[in-house]
């Protein structure tokens, strides 16, 4: 297994890295709670400032995913490609002269507009309002809002497909460190917003991402745990 493990590692380093390149890689394996049953679902690459450069995802159709940024922290553009490394997509960001983020776009790999997004800022309430509209849809705008702290952690999100069928996430922290996010639904068929699921995070001495338990929200049973490991 450990074997297995560094060779796919290698794999998805050389396909990734450029030759003298320094970085680190994150590696995640989700488990039964039971620990029984354990996958492989993700495997980040960090270049030497912490950026993630590469994605690599199980079981999804756009399973890998390359990042070009603006400068030391700042997304520019986001490469998507399936499980076959074919090139499918790509998502631009956009900023303005304070390096803000004021709009979103994605295209196919033939330059084709497939969604967009334009954000505006309540500096009153720290909070970013997104509104999303996907041309497969276009009728339908998609409302998100983010609140953020004193610290600009991102305290809450919210995306709304309409007035009454809603989706919240809210996170805790103490500093910079998430230690708790929960999930909560609205929709119509409901008199107020359920707690669907919550997540604890848990870290090791130095600080780093150990391992996640996720909880359903209905009956506070423990669903799955997620562990970080880390290569240099």
């Amino acid at each position: 297994m450990q074997r297995a493990i560094i060779f796919t590692l290698l794999l998805l380093v050389k396909s990734c890295i450029l030759k003298g390149q320094s970085f680190s890689i994150q590696y995640q394996v989700k488990c039964s709670c039971d620990r029984y049953q354990c996958d492989t679902i993700s495997t980040k690459i960090s270049d030497s400032l912490n950026r993630i450069i590469c994605d690599f995802e199980k079981d999804s159709i756009h399973s890998s995913a390359t990042f070009i940024f603006k400068n030391d922290s700042l997304i520019l553009q986001k490469n998507e490609f399936n499980n076959k490394g074919v090139f499918v997509k790509y998502n631009r960001s956009y900023y303005n002269n304070k390096n803000e983020w004021i709009a979103d776009s994605t295209f196919d790999a033939n330059n084709k507009l497939l969604a967009f997004k334009i954000i505006e800022r309540d500096s009153f309430f720290n909070n970013l309002i997104v509104n999303a509209t996907d041309l497969s849809n276009p009728s339908q705008i998609i409302n998100q809002r983010i609140h953020k702290d004193e610290f600009n952690n991102n305290v809450s999100n919210t995306i709304c497909y309409s007035p009454e069928n809603c989706i919240t996430e809210k996170y805790s922290f103490k500093g910079n460190k998430k230690y708790l996010s929960e999930i909560w639904i609205l929709s119509p068929t409901l008199q107020y917003p359920i707690l669907k699921e919550s997540v604890s995070y848990i870290y090791d001495e130095n600080g780093k991402l150990k391992m996640t338990v996720t909880n359903s929200g209905d009956k506070d049973q423990c669903e799955s745990i997620l562990y970080f490991y880390y290569f240099n």
